[in-house]
């Protein structure tokens, strides 16, 4: 039997009521569509709000974090006595970067004192005016609910580990999305001069954050070719504004092509299809995820779903979601793209230096949602509930980090209780741990921590040299004490070995000496998370 719907019943004058689930739904949608014309019409408000808190956020962070081996790098580098031997640096191999960041965080801790903070107060800035730039960037083709959702994209991303790190991701995502907002204001404007001189600034101070920015070009070139089909002419000013940035980067590629003689045979992260797959995986959920974004991006720009003018040859709304979506497109192969020179020149890949990619997401999936759903106010509400609720999850978390610090290597008065020895030397094996360990006791003078570096035995035992290499380099450097392997043992038959003995934990020089013949290792205890082991060499077993 057919199920008969129940009608409305009219009330005593005679009006037929509606439904109560549909006044309901009316009621939401109504509150919704109040929400955006709110928006719409405080968006500075919004946007000001949501950058303090951005800013706040980030710095809580900072300060529970204690800093980790290439944040200590960087300060190492930047701590050095001026503009000269910051470069020599860097032309040492010491970290692979053009001199900006360490230059400006050199005369930050001149002016207001050396601490991890204001180290990373550029890549807090950095991270908050991204966030702010790809709101404003697609406020200008979504509804203000979707724009206003992609402030808070970022925070659940790779993007956000790295908003708080002393090194210059989050400068280079900044200046990136800076980039990308100039670029497309270029053909919005009628001030296309200034725009343009905009642009090429830009785009110059992303090139001059990290080498692996050199990336933004590929999806500013599928953009950019792609307007100039919609439009059947070339704008050959913006190309000229592209090639001059392009000056400050190849002043900086001195330094990459030092690093690339000295470390080229013996890289981290060697080509591995793992480490694709993986990134993928940490950035985007899923390779999967991320391919059935590509395709949407893909499709929607190629078929329509967006709209336009259609008595417009060239419509700066509706075909500009559609350059935007290519755009997005080309920012999530970028990895592919990095795979595949590490196939066919590098040999390496190194997942995180593309993290551009993910600028592909923050752009792409607020327009592919509206443009699947119609513009659906719903989906937008839905969008900005999910992004922003978990944007506030992630600002809690921030703001408590002013209550707490991570502590993540033991006293030395913690180590010389399990030695027994106060002045007997302890090897750290670990180069990642090495340097951190040393800045947690770099204000103790008579620290007896120190690293073995043997770049040839580092190469044979685990397959990278990378950070041996680096560590020599150091020398002379820092006040953090380095010796080479071999003359160190010939004059010393007796010290300590820390270990931290994890998976994936680069500790070559406690693998060395449990095979070699004349050395016996006795496990002594545990100080932290380290394992604490006596070394006598001379007696064999």
């Amino acid at each position: 039997m057919t199920p008969v719907r129940q009608r409305s019943a009219p009330d005593n004058t005679g009006v037929r009521m509606p439904d109560p689930a549909n006044r309901t739904a009316v009621l939401i949608e109504s509150g919704i569509a109040m929400c955006d014309v709110w928006l719409g019409n405080h968006k500075s408000l919004y946007l000001s709000v949501a950058t303090v808190l951005c800013l706040i956020t980030f710095t809580g962070y900072s300060h529970a974090k204690f800093p980790w081996v290439d944040e200590v790098l960087q300060m190492t580098i930047a701590r050095l006595g001026g503009i000269r031997p910051i470069w020599d640096a860097l032309m040492a191999g010491i970290q692979v970067d053009p001199p900006v960041l360490h230059v400006s965080q050199h005369y930050l801790i001149r002016v207001f004192g050396d601490s991890p903070l204001i180290y990373r107060l550029p890549a807090v800035a950095g991270f908050a005016l991204m966030c702010v730039c790809m709101t404003l960037l697609l406020w200008r083709y979504v509804a203000p609910l979707y724009a206003a959702s992609a402030f808070f994209i970022p925070y659940a991303t790779v993007l956000r580990s790295r908003a708080m790190d002393a090194r210059p991701y989050g400068l280079m995502f900044g200046f990136a999305a800076v980039t990308l907002l100039c670029w497309d204001s270029i053909n919005r404007s009628r001030h296309r001069a200034v725009w343009r001189l905009a642009f090429t600034v830009a785009l110059a101070a992303t090139l001059s954050t990290h080498f692996y920015s050199i990336y933004i070009v590929l999806p500013l070139a599928a953009g950019e070719i792609t307007r100039w089909i919609y439009r059947r002419r070339i704008d050959r000013w913006t190309v000229l504004c592209a090639a001059i940035a392009l000056v400050p980067y190849a002043i900086w590629l001195p330094i990459l092509a030092a690093a690339s003689k000295r470390f080229m045979s013996g890289y981290f992260y060697r080509v591995n299809f793992q480490n694709l797959y993986d990134f993928y995986s940490f950035a985007f959920a899923t390779l999967p995820f991320a391919s059935l974004l590509l395709l949407l991006f893909v499709a929607v720009a190629a078929l329509g779903g967006t709209e336009t003018n259609k008595g417009d040859r060239y419509n700066s709304n509706g075909d500009g979601v559609r350059i935007l979506l290519v755009t997005s497109a080309a920012f999530t192969v970028l990895p592919v793209i990095g795979y595949a020179a590490g196939l066919v020149s590098t040999g390496f890949f190194v997942p995180y230096y593309h993290m551009l990619t993910v600028f592909g997401v923050i752009l792409g999936l607020p327009l592919i949602i509206a443009a699947v759903t119609r513009r659906s106010n719903v989906a937008a509400a839905c969008l900005f509930l999910a992004i922003a609720g978990h944007g506030l999850f992630v600002t809690a978390r921030g703001l408590s980090g002013f209550r707490r610090q991570e502590k993540p290597y033991p006293a030395l008065s913690e180590l010389r209780k399990v030695t027994g020895d106060p002045k007997a030397d302890i090897v750290v094996a670990s180069p990642a741990a090495f340097l951190p360990f040393h800045e947690a006791t770099r204000s103790e003078t008579d620290s007896n921590l120190l690293y073995l570096a043997d770049p040839d035995k580092a190469l044979q035992l685990v397959g990278t040299n990378t950070a041996d290499l680096v560590e020599l380099q150091l020398r002379g450097r820092t006040t953090a004490r380095i010796q080479p392997f071999e003359s160190y043992i010939a004059s010393h038959k007796e010290f300590f070995i820390a270990v931290l003995g994890s998976d994936g934990v680069i500790e070559w020089q406690y693998t060395y000496l449990q095979r070699k013949s004349d050395a016996r290792l006795r496990w002594v205890g545990q100080a932290g998370t380290f394992d604490i082991y006596k070394v006598n060499l001379g007696q064999p077993l």
